[in-house]
């Protein structure tokens, strides 16, 4: 039962922040883009991985030092885990075929 809360309750995080992302691109572009986004949220399994895509997604408002500090974590830390997320999309893309690099 907490499993499912914790999973609807995070596809409620989804939901709210790919709704709040604007793109200046077509209507067409967008809407690829947002589902793009989309799939990477959900290769998330924890918030703590939904922050470091924030990182990678909006720069300049979530910073590596800022998920340092808050974490207590060591740069590098952060880091070394944004490119093992990165990692982890990437097979997720490859698995799926939506890329073959």
């Amino acid at each position: 039962k907490n499993k499912v809360l914790k999973i609807k309750k995070r596809n409620k995080k989804f939901t709210s922040l790919i709704d709040n992302i604007i793109i200046d691109e077509t209507p067409e572009d967008n809407v690829i883009t947002k589902n793009l986004i989309k799939y990477i949220y959900n290769c998330c399994d924890d918030d703590n991985e939904l922050e470091l895509i924030n990182i990678l997604i909006y720069k300049k408002e979530y910073t590596v030092i800022d998920y340092a500090k808050k974490h207590g974590l060591s740069r590098m830390t952060v880091y070394n885990r944004l490119n093992k997320l990165k990692s982890k999309i990437v097979k997720k893309l490859k698995e799926d075929g939506l890329i073959d690099w």
